[in-house]
């Protein structure tokens, strides 16, 4: 055995507290490479497999397009698949649902029944196109059955408005209800052969029910087709393939973003900045987090160690030698860690799936998809090298600088105490407070700097990465919610005659968490109202949010909504808030102002969310236009009478409804009639962020009224939450029906399976974000635990002979309090104004995307002062409490640690 490993290991044998902490450094940063690494990789696998399975793999979608379109399209050497799906034609088949009352036949080709989401729950394909399959959701939300082996005659036809015009976007286009009309072309009979899951490719609004039967092996040239397509190296070539393919685009084409987005290619560009930026923060997070631990460690090792390389070196030992020595003790540290941290961190993401495991299967939908933990032999590999070469680096640079010192400076160890004038100067305030204990502290950090220097550094770097980590899970989080425009509530129902609700409302709220009924002020067009909101009290956000949407646009903005919330609610929401009933009931009752808007705001290859308030806090009063003035024959909007928004008047313009007319630049009516727009002065009560129930929560500022406040209200729409939706609104249905109402379940708006989805998709981002926090605090505190530790030990002969001279305990604590001040205030001066500077950078790279206005993690930062004194306070008193024991004399004798 090499007798310079047989030192090493000894050393790191009486050192078992740095080597553990050290071990358990390299254990924590292994464990979060391989964390990240197999959560990127399993939710990558789960979520391309539960897309592909729900949408299908194609790229892009052509609606109603000819044979001939098809036929070009699958000749082409880029395509890997060309789909067809021939329109064949409605039939009426008795829905229950108002809004889907037709059957749509449809003839796939080979390739669709392949390619496409086309699940059977029963039966098998069609063969023939006299056979077809039915969607399980005829019977479920149609109620409409029939059996396996049913023959049904069907008339099959087009749709039409009743104005004689054609629709052509055939299920695209959703039910009209009286303003269409349905035409009978042809009797075919089809045979039932199977039934399968509701296809993706149906849209929610189409108003029929997907039936699919074989295309014949010829494609009709008169047929209208839709054609789904799939093409090599999407990122390279999608976009010239459309634009060589102008067939494909003349009644519209629709990309597949979300499985695009899997394969590298973004219709927004800076949605991909965006993931490239926070792949790079999270990844210098990680990386400063593990070097920052695993170098200090081993920089405390090669400092103690300095005394003992000069004695190795003086009696013959060659640099190489000690190098080895240095690389052996990262081998063997590395050897243990590195296994452990791999198994740590693929057992972490095991344990943190098992418990989400129900979040995960219901954003799987129908798919039923399972969450499993996706291990690579690369990604492994890739966290272990990253890892080692981590280790490597944080032992080669120090031990590179101890091999620089010549061997007398390091047995003397003259090199690490420098004597500066300022270190003889009186302390001031440390000695009135801590006493002589103080100005001793004060002297031995002025003349040991580089000692102290690793300690503030590590203290340094746990509050920067604390904060930083804190900050990114921060806009991680809310560039979510910045594009999650849903509105406040579960369920909705419409115009429901007021003295009814009042009536039940009792019976409502029974089965409801959160209730709340509004009257608007007006419907249609011609009541729209508008604000006209100064600079002055207008916020920044806002007005950033004006400036990306105004260089074209005259309109104005924002409308105003004028809400009238039932009393009771009201009352609770006044009370929610802490504002009193007086400001806001009778005759001149003040407005509550929602004052939150969020809105995507949408460029030529970029989609940007700006999230912001309206008005400023202390705003009094707005400016709202009056209600519009009916003019027959003519629709009203208002504009700017200027170039841009903001210049000119604000005017009244009045559209022929036939829009048989002129029009600028601005899409305004050019010689048509206009008019001054008139306003009234509205008072302002509060101004409210969080949404109350029934809230949009977009670009339109709401004004919320008590409904004792609107005579005039003959209707309200209901809006509510509850724990059960399904079962309140059954109930709630009952409810009317015993009070004589004609009403179904399909007349409420039920968003609750939407609002699931978001909040679980929510809930999972902050478990691993605070999953992420976790880590890096865990690495912060091993790093200060670990430096403070080892710079007291390596003190043991200085506080040897201080006690041996006559320093009590009280006057060790003193002194120690003395130097955790030192520590804590200083690496807070340093560690926090970078951390801020961090976390800017962090909002900026999130605003990209999603425009909200920078905010510090407030409650990281007191968390990080808060702990920045106790950690050290901890590891300070932890270390002395063990050199409290020893006996002096065998301090003062022993050379070693």
């Amino acid at each position: 055995m090499n007798i310079m490993n047989r030192v090493t290991w000894q050393t790191m044998k009486k050192n078992r507290v740095r080597t553990v902490v050290t071990i358990i450094g390299i254990i924590l940063s292994t464990a979060m490479f391989t964390a990240v690494l197999t959560i990127c990789t399993s939710l990558y696998n789960y979520l391309l497999e539960g897309e592909t399975y729900q949408s299908g793999t194609y790229h892009a979608h052509a609606y109603a397009v000819t044979a001939d379109a098809v036929r070009k399209t699958a000749e082409d050497p880029r395509t890997e698949y060309a789909a067809a799906l021939e329109n064949v034609g409605y039939a009426v088949i008795g829905s229950q649902n108002d809004y889907k009352p037709y059957l749509f036949v449809a003839a796939a080709d080979e390739c669709f029944l392949r390619e496409m989401p086309v699940h059977l729950t029963s039966g098998r394909l069609p063969e023939s196109d006299s056979e077809l399959i039915l969607p399980e959701h005829l019977r479920a939300n149609g109620g409409v059955s029939r059996e396996l082996g049913s023959v049904l005659e069907l008339e099959l036809g087009t749709r039409s408005p009743v104005s004689g015009e054609s629709l052509d976007l055939y299920q695209n286009c959703g039910y009209i209800g009286q303003e269409e009309q349905f035409t009978a072309r042809e009797t075919k009979a089809y045979t039932v052969v199977g039934f399968y899951e509701r296809p993706d490719f149906e849209p929610y609004s189409a108003p029929g029910y997907t039936a699919l039967s074989k295309a014949p092996a010829e494609m009709d040239p008169d047929a209208s087709y839709e054609c789904y397509l799939r093409v090599a190296k999407p990122g390279e070539n999608l976009e010239s393939f459309l634009a060589d393919h102008p067939e494909l685009n003349e009644n519209g084409t629709e990309l597949h973003d979300s499985l695009l987005a899997f394969e590298g290619y973004y219709r927004y560009d800076n949605f991909g900045d965006l993931l490239t930026k926070f792949a790079i923060i999270l990844c210098v997070l990680i990386f400063a987090g593990s070097v920052s631990l695993i170098y200090s460690a081993f920089s405390i090792s090669v400092s103690e160690r300095t005394k003992q390389f000069g004695l190795l070196s003086s009696v013959g030992a060659t640099r190489k030698q000690q190098r080895s020595s240095v690389l052996t003790e990262a081998l063997t540290l590395s050897a243990i860690g590195i296994p452990l941290g791999v198994l740590a961190g693929v057992g972490g993401i095991a344990v943190t799936l098992f418990f989400l495991r129900d979040m995960f299967s219901s954003l799987a939908g129908a798919w039923g998809g399972t969450l499993r933990v996706h291990v690579t032999v690369l990604g492994i590999a890739a966290a272990a090298a990253i890892a080692f070469v981590t280790v490597l680096v944080s032992a080669w640079i120090p031990a590179n600088r101890a091999m620089r010192i010549s061997p007398i400076e390091a047995i003397r160890q003259s090199r690490d105490v420098k004597v500066k004038a300022s270190a003889s100067a009186r302390p001031g305030l440390a000695a009135r407070l801590f006493g002589a204990e103080g100005l001793l502290a004060k002297k031995y950090y002025a003349r040991s700097r580089k000692k102290y220097r690793a300690t503030v550094i590590s203290l340094v770097m746990s509050i920067i990465l604390f904060v930083a980590a804190s900050g990114f899970c921060l806009y991680i989080t809310r560039s979510i919610n910045s594009v999650d425009n849903r509105p406040g509530f579960d369920v909705a129902y419409a115009n429901l005659d007021r003295d009814v609700f009042e009536k039940l409302r009792g019976d409502i709220a029974e089965q409801t968490t959160a209730l709340a009924a509004y009257a608007n002020e007006a419907e249609g067009d011609d009541h729209t109202r508008y604000a006209y909101i100064t600079a002055e009290d207008s916020t920044p956000e806002y007005r950033k949010y004006l400036a990306a949407t105004a260089s074209d646009s005259v309109y104005v903005s924002p409308i105003i909504r004028l809400l009238y919330m039932d009393d009771v609610s009201f009352r609770e929401l006044l009370k929610e808030n802490g504002l009193s009933e007086e400001d806001y009931f009778g005759r001149n009752g003040k407005a509550l102002v929602f004052n939150h808007g969020s809105v995507p705001v949408y460029g030529e290859s970029t989609r940007e969310n700006y999230v912001f308030d309206f008005l400023k806090s202390g705003t009094g009063s707005i400016l709202v236009s009056k209600p519009l003035a009916q003019a027959p024959g003519y629709r009203q909007f208002v504009c700017w009478s200027g170039d841009r928004y903001g210049e000119g008047d604000l005017l009244v313009y009045s559209e022929p409804q036939n829009g048989e007319c002129e029009y600028d630049d601005h899409d305004r009516p050019v010689g048509q009639p206009t008019s001054r727009l008139d306003f009234e002065e509205i008072s302002i009560g509060a101004l409210i962020e969080k949404e109350p129930v029934g809230a949009l929560y977009q670009d339109v500022l709401e004004l919320v009224y008590p409904l004792s406040s609107y005579e005039k209200a003959e209707t309200v729409s209901l809006y509510f939450n509850s724990a059960n939706p399904e079962n309140s609104i059954k109930r709630i249905v009952e409810i009317m029906k015993a009070d004589g109402l004609t009403v179904s379940e399909n007349d409420f708006y039920d968003l609750t399976e939407n609002n699931r989805l978001m909040n679980n998709l929510v809930t999972i981002i902050k478990v691993f974000s605070y999953g992420f926090i976790a880590l890096i605090s865990l690495i912060s505190v091993a790093n200060v635990f670990n430096t403070v530790t080892t710079n007291v030990a390596l003190r043991r002969r200085d506080y040897a002979m201080l006690r041996s001279m006559g320093m009590t305990k009280k006057g060790m604590n003193r002194m120690t309090n003395y130097e955790c001040l030192i520590y804590g205030s200083r690496s807070l001066l340093i560690g926090l104004p970078i951390a801020i500077g961090v976390t800017y950078l962090i909002h900026l790279a999130a605003n990209d995307a999603a425009h909200m206005r920078f905010t510090l993690p407030w409650a990281a930062v007191a968390i990080a002062v808060l702990s920045v004194f106790t950690v050290v306070f901890v590891s300070m008193l932890y270390s002395t409490g063990k050199l409290k024991k020893d006996n002096p004399i065998d301090a003062l004798k022993d050379e070693n640690i």
